[in-house]
């Protein structure tokens, strides 16, 4: 492969950094020596998003951290490039050229790397080996927060449907109103539900039903199809669910198979962002989607209190340099206010003026740019 040609695989592969279709089929994979195996698409993903992080610079004031900014944010971070170039300051035009230039460095990262990659696949242990390790961030690293049921169940019928196609399989979908998200990782309900289901097509003799509903703090996935020959759960899918803090169980009874899934489920916490910037405000949305975090936009700060009480607000977020109010001065406002003086506020600011925002009774402070990792760390230290 040469360098025009690795460059556009890479450039394509960045932008389906979340296709574990695509990943499987990169050219970058047979690349790095990790082509061909069950984990392909998250071993591929993993080696960019580290020549990614490496780039993180040291001091901050480096060439590294604009290119740094522009890869986080338009590809692990998935913001559009608008929304890239007014967090940085800069037009879309330069944005696409110093995006340009970061792909290029990225690619000089990665080809200084390519003999360290290679020497750790050829060293790794047998396949049965690796899965312990592979598996054990789940219990390490707790989601940060909700995944959706229907989004993840969706991505993977899509996946199955040719296969179920061909075996003329159909699927029943009966999944109950307003289900509240799960505190499973994203990738790992993917996989718990892709294995689970891409089992029962292979075994199926007809129709196979899938029913979800809410049990208590729990979400209760059923999968019952008729199975001439019986059948097992993957055992993948069940370390996974015990990882994740779930249970899988089990039955064939008399030609018919069922397979129960309870997961745990996450609390939404309501947000109110403040901010006259609604290029930030969708932004911001875009980061909280998927976690735990219902995340409500204001422009006006005049119209705060009314949607602290409408909404149920448990944490706001606020600029400070906003043109019809000074944000310390809305700061003091909730501060004193009986309906908001104890929802912890988080400062988010272009100023560095951190000391400033918690003496004057802010709970956190982002300093813009705004990265999704910073947000919901921020998030997650307000919680009540």
């Amino acid at each position: 492969m040469n360098r025009e040609q690795f460059l556009d695989a890479l450039r394509t592969a960045l932008n389906h950094l979340y296709d574990p279709d695509y990943l499987r089929r990169s050219p970058l994979a047979a690349h790095f020596g990790v082509a061909d195996r069950l984990e392909t698409p998250a071993a591929l993903q993993r080696i960019l998003i580290s020549a990614i992080d490496s780039l993180r610079p040291s001091p901050a004031n480096s060439q590294n951290q604009r290119f740094y900014d522009i890869l986080l944010f338009r590809y692990v971070q998935q913001s559009t490039q608008e929304e890239v170039a007014h967090q940085l300051a800069i037009s879309p035009r330069q944005l696409r050229r110093e995006q340009t230039a970061a792909i290029e460095m990225l690619a000089c990262v990665l080809s200084e790397q390519q003999p360290a990659v290679a020497a750790d696949v050829q060293s790794a242990p047998p396949a049965a080996e690796p899965a312990v390790d592979d598996l054990a961030w789940l219990k390490e690293q707790p989601p940060d927060g909700a995944t959706d049921l229907a989004t993840a169940l969706s991505g993977v019928l899509a996946l199955l449907r040719p296969l179920a196609a061909d075996r003329g399989i159909v699927f029943d979908l009966r999944l109950a109103e307003e289900l509240p998200g799960v505190a499973v990782h994203r990738m790992a309900l993917r996989q718990i539900l892709l294995s689970l289901l891409d089992a029962a097509v292979q075994s199926a003799g007809g129709p196979i039903s899938l029913q979800a509903t809410a049990v208590g703090g729990q979400i209760a996935i059923t999968i019952h199809y008729a199975a001439a020959d019986g059948s097992t759960a993957p055992e993948m899918a069940g370390r996974l669910a015990d990882l994740s803090g779930g249970r899988l169980s089990t039955a064939f009874v008399a030609g018919q198979y069922t397979a129960r899934l309870l997961l745990p489920t996450a609390q939404s916490v309501t947000v109110l962002a403040i901010d006259d910037n609604a290029d930030l405000l969708r932004l911001l949305e875009r980061f909280t989607e998927g976690t735990r975090y219902r995340l409500i936009g204001c422009r006006d700060p005049r119209a705060a209190f009314d949607l602290v009480e409408r909404e149920a607000a448990q944490i706001i977020v606020m600029d400070v340099m906003m043109p019809d109010l000074d944000g310390w001065e809305m700061l003091g406002r909730l501060r004193a206010h009986p309906a908001t003086a104890d929802i912890p506020i988080v400062i988010c600011t272009i100023l560095d003026q951190a000391r400033l925002a918690l003496a004057l009774g802010a709970s956190g402070f982002l300093r813009k740019p705004v990265t999704r990792e910073a947000l919901l760390a921020a998030l997650d230290a307000a919680v009540p």
